[in-house]
């Protein structure tokens, strides 16, 4: 059998969940704004071209990520971080109505002018990243754990994320970098001509320490108090199904 998701990351976080181990399958379809699960798995195009690509889809599995904190226990598809996105969201979501909604181009392109103005004064972090065998620890502008390619609007913070292997791809910017990051902000949505020299890493678990409020998929500003966060991967907690 097959779910069908029809909206941006927050609708489709809430039907994976209810998909997560049963024997469903899920089918989206992107009606949001940057549609970044769905350009991670290659589902773009009209809803005709879309309909007809799902005649013979392909299987893909999809991790699903866990969170750990003062909060509880939470789930997510996405990503979960704290720094710019978190605020970015936060900032955006207080704006609303945009007078953009509904044109994407124009949407994306005033998510990434915020981003980048908050940018320029945003507050460094002092932040410890903890996993298997390696510890850092430094001022951050920017930490995400990512378990698609995009996230907000748009923005591609690292190489080929691979949804499906069982590892998080984490980013981590420090203040040094923060010219690097507008650089990134200010290119064209999904653009990956450059390759920044910020910390990568690929992870199946790790602990954040210090940081004030996080995001978790689209729901920023999630108060942690400079507690401690866990994340886990579940790999291949959900089949999607993806153009072939």
């Amino acid at each position: 059998a097959a779910t069908w998701a029809l909206r941006g990351v927050y609708f489709v976080g809430g039907v994976i969940g209810r998909v997560r181990g049963t024997h469903a399958r899920l089918g989206i379809v992107p009606f949001g704004t940057a549609n970044n699960i769905a350009n991670t798995l290659g589902v773009r195009g009209s809803i005709r071209d879309l309909v007809r690509s799902y005649r013979d889809p392909r299987v893909v599995p999809f991790d699903i990520g866990v969170v750990r904190g003062p909060f509880g226990v939470r789930t997510f598809v996405e990503s979960v971080g704290t720094g710019l996105v978190d605020r970015g969201i936060v900032t955006m979501d207080a704006e609303a109505p945009h007078a953009e909604q509904g044109d994407v181009p124009a949407m994306l392109k005033k998510a990434r002018a915020r981003y980048g103005e908050l940018l320029a004064t945003l507050p460094t972090q002092h932040l410890l990243l903890r996993t298997a065998g390696k510890v850092i620890e430094d001022d951050f502008v920017l930490v995400e754990v990512l378990n698609i390619r995009t996230i907000g609007p748009g923005l591609r913070l690292t190489g080929k994320v691979d949804s499906g292997d069982g590892w998080f791809d984490v980013v981590a910017v420090r203040a040094a970098e923060r010219e690097q990051l507008a650089a990134v902000i200010a290119a064209e949505p999904r653009a990956d001509a450059f390759t920044p020299a910020w910390t990568r890493l690929q992870v199946a678990e790790i602990e954040l320490m210090g940081c004030d409020s996080v995001h978790i998929d689209d729901r920023a500003g999630i108060q942690v108090g400079n507690g401690a966060l866990t994340l886990s991967v579940r790999p291949g907690a959900v089949d999607v199904l993806a153009p072939r």
